[in-house]
């Protein structure tokens, strides 16, 4: 994570996924964004606390190639090459 301010990284997640992290959505007005991977996962994180919230491990049977936050709502939705569009 990279602080604008200080213009230097202040934390790093480590390899949290199993494979490649290929999307990141940043949820606005939130302490939340989420990460998906090519190996089918989606995970939850609080950007503030540093911690992940929730892991659907198995979120698609294959990459997960894109995700993004349904404005003013509480869903997101997750592209994957399994063909898949999920909300969630």
């Amino acid at each position: 994570m990279w602080d604008f301010e200080l213009k230097k990284q202040v934390h790093d997640f480590g390899r949290v996924h199993t494979n490649f992290v290929r999307t990141l959505c940043v949820i606005p007005k939130t302490d939340y964004f989420i990460s998906g991977s090519n190996d089918g996962s989606i995970m939850i994180w609080n950007h503030k606390t540093l911690k992940q919230e929730f892991h659907f491990e198995k979120a698609h049977d294959d990459w997960v190639n894109t995700i993004v936050h349904v404005p003013e709502s509480s869903y997101f939705l997750s592209g994957s090459h399994d063909k898949s569009i999920k909300v969630w």
